[in-house]
């Protein structure tokens, strides 16, 4: 009983694991994507702060 209590533990903590990365691949990609956008669109010449 208990080696079926820590594989089911065990399972439990590499599926959270795996949702939890495949969450941050999805914001690194849009965070990408914003940044690309504001390169190719940035205003010409200098920065007016």
């Amino acid at each position: 009983m208990c080696l079926l209590i820590g594989f089911l533990l065990l399972t439990a903590l590499l599926f959270g694991l795996a949702v939890a990365v495949h969450a941050l691949w999805w914001l690194l990609l849009v965070m990408v994507a914003l940044w690309l956008v504001g390169f190719l669109f940035r205003p010409r010449g200098r920065w007016r702060f």
